[in-house]
């Protein structure tokens, strides 16, 4: 996989749980995902890792079937915001996916969510639909990409 400036993204195992699980919490809060998803996700080895000297601290994770797939979730530690590794993140995961067959890549996320709409449609996103309520409540995003034939 690819690094980049002391930073290094990995397929991710089971042995990255805790770190995933206190990275979510931290991001998502009470709506973050439940430890057996994670679990999940990670034994289907569809989580990427970004790490760097101090640990784990970035991770993105997807589900796929055919030509299609879904980020589940992608998050960067606190800390580590605002210097462009989600960017290297998710770019890294589209070249995954593209490996796999992947043609089309969709992902939800909260109208409100400004920094993360702005990453998305930079990679070249863009949004489909409005979900209304989606996130106990409030609105978001259905976006997609493009990725191959």
């Amino acid at each position: 996989m690819e690094e980049f400036r002391g930073f290094r993204v990995r397929r991710g195992d089971v042995n990255d749980l805790d770190f995933i699980e206190e990275i979510e919490r931290l991001s998502f809060g009470d709506e973050s995902y439940p430890r057996n998803l994670l679990r999940y996700l990670l034994e289907w080895e569809r989580t990427l890792i970004l790490e760097c000297s101090d640990g784990v601290i970035g991770y993105l994770s997807y589900v796929y079937l055919g030509s299609i797939a879904h980020i589940v979730s992608i998050a960067i530690h606190p800390d580590y915001r605002g210097i462009g590794l989600g960017e290297v993140l998710l770019r890294e995961a589209i070249e995954d996916m593209k490996k796999l067959g992947v043609h089309r890549v969709l992902l939800e996320v909260k109208v409100d969510n400004v920094a993360a709409i702005k990453l998305y449609s930079k990679v070249g996103f863009e949004i489909d639909s409005i979900l209304r309520g989606y996130y106990s409540g409030d609105d978001g995003y259905l976006m997609s990409m493009d990725i191959g034939e």
